[in-house]
């Protein structure tokens, strides 16, 4: 619930982008991310700060050439939002969090049901589209009047 105790909690007023990670969301989501390897190159860019470089590409919808340059060079944010998308670990993280809520909010883990929803196309058995000419569509209505009519 978004009460005023929250709003303080979770304020984006002292972070440099309003997508910046709070301390608290930083520890809900650290759990979830890889560990640091222990061999190659030493960071230079910390974990958090490449995640927020992410979380503001993925806001801004832009080119990763033009990440402000607040944050890590381009090419290491790209690589590690790759690597996140290539094992998936976006669906994992956000099924995660979706459990810790379900279970905050006092619910089972597990949804019980589950809705699918379909939308259908108008289309010919060949797949090409057919033209709905105007003495068509009133051929069309006078037949369903007239199966409505029997009934």
């Amino acid at each position: 619930m978004w009460t005023p105790n929250a709003q303080v909690q979770h304020s984006c007023k002292s972070l440099r982008y309003q997508n910046d990670l709070t301390d608290a969301e930083w520890a809900v989501l650290a759990p979830h991310l890889p560990p640091v390897c222990s061999r190659g190159h030493l960071r230079v860019w910390a974990t958090c700060e490449t995640i927020n470089s992410i979380f503001c590409m993925m806001r801004a919808d832009g080119p990763w050439r033009l990440l402000p340059s607040d944050f890590s060079v381009w090419e290491t944010s790209y690589r590690c939002f790759a690597a996140f998308r290539d094992e998936a670990r976006f669906e994992k993280i956000n099924h995660a969090l979706v459990m810790m809520d379900r279970v905050r909010a006092g619910r089972e883990v597990g949804p019980s049901g589950a809705i699918h929803d379909s939308q259908s196309v108008k289309t010919t058995e060949a797949a090409r589209p057919r033209d709905y000419g105007a003495g068509k569509w009133l051929q069309t209505m006078a037949r369903e009047i007239r199966l409505m009519g029997k009934y």
